[in-house]
């Protein structure tokens, strides 16, 4: 039985445990904010370290990720937005809002089955480009979750990559990328090692 309640598409795609726990433990301390959170595969991981603002343009996923926060004690953790992000009502304010941006694009082109993914990050949806533009603006820090195949080199333009192979995670990684500024007076370019050992595969 799967540890998530969600339709089959959106628990298809959906981050793996361990994976997640990995990124939530490598992420520096204080609010995050999640974009495209879908059924919360990521959602939990990083209530279990703090607050989070979790954000999906579809309501019946995001029911599934209340869900799923209230099995496991984490609803309180997380305020839960609708929005578009194609065109987002979220608007950067003077000084970063949250310690990190995590994003969970949908990796298959509009008009496409769930699971037929796209290498091309401007046919993700939302468009990969904008989507971290947009988490630039809110963190210091955004990391992207991709398909291995999946060409970075659009993201260039906007800041520093980092590649963070998610261990035993042969479908994708996670990509970093760094603002000018960190909160608290931590430099650019800081990332905190986590631990834990991922024993399932993506």
């Amino acid at each position: 039985m799967s540890e998530l309640h969600g339709d089959p598409d959106a628990l298809s795609m959906a981050c793996p445990r361990s994976a997640a726990e990995e990124l939530a433990a490598r992420l520096p301390p204080g609010p995050v904010v999640e974009l495209c959170c879908g059924v919360g595969g990521i959602t939990r991981a990083l209530a279990r370290r703090g607050p989070v603002v979790a954000v999906d343009r579809d309501l019946r996923r995001l029911a599934a990720n209340r869900r799923n926060l209230a099995r496991y004690g984490l609803a309180d953790r997380v305020q839960l937005l609708c929005c578009d992000l194609r065109r987002p009502a979220l608007r950067a304010r003077k000084g970063y809002a949250f310690a990190a941006c995590v994003l969970d694009p949908d990796w298959a082109p509009a008009g496409r089955p769930p699971r037929v993914w796209t290498r091309r990050l401007e046919e993700m949806q939302p468009p990969v480009p904008a989507l971290v533009a947009l988490g630039l603006e809110l963190a210091p820090r955004v990391v992207v979750r991709l398909p291995r195949e999946a060409d970075p080199v659009p993201l260039a333009s906007l800041g520093r990559v980092q590649a963070l192979p998610a261990r035993r995670a042969r479908r994708f990684h996670f990509l970093l990328l760094q603002g000018d500024e960190a909160p608290g007076g931590s430099p650019p370019g800081t990332w905190y090692p986590g631990g834990g050992d991922s024993s399932r595969e993506g």
